[in-house]
């Protein structure tokens, strides 16, 4: 036997659920661009397009591929999703989950920021 009473339930009564996390989501995209383009804005962050990704170009960095995911995993603390699983146009830039709590994005940004000041500073 197949229950699909849930998926039902969620697909006929999650509108309300549906609407507050789609809000939440743009709520902290907007958090993220603010955060770059004040803090960091030599990196850019891409438009987000109907999803919970969003695309941040690291590429100012002068970083290769792993240089670039061992400090975000390494220093920062972070496990971005790295554009360059998608082909050669996407080294450089990494990925956002967006789907989170805002102390958590809030909390990754600070990280990132005073570790690519740090980096930026000893040049």
């Amino acid at each position: 036997d197949f229950d699909v009473s849930g998926r039902v339930a969620a697909y006929e009564e999650g509108g309300e659920w549906l609407d507050e996390a789609l809000g939440d989501i743009g709520e902290n995209y907007r958090v993220l661009a603010f955060f770059f383009d004040r803090e960091l804005p030599d990196l850019t962050v891409s438009p987000l397009e109907g999803t919970y990704l969003a695309w941040v170009d690291f590429r100012p960095l002068g970083m290769q591929k792993e240089e670039l995911d061992r400090f975000l995993r390494e220093d920062c603390g972070l496990i971005l999703a790295p554009g360059h699983i998608f082909g050669k146009e996407g080294e450089g830039f990494e990925r956002f989950n967006l789907a989170l709590p805002r102390a958590h994005l809030i909390s990754a940004l600070d990280r990132l920021g005073g570790k690519i000041k740090e980096i930026q500073h000893a040049q």
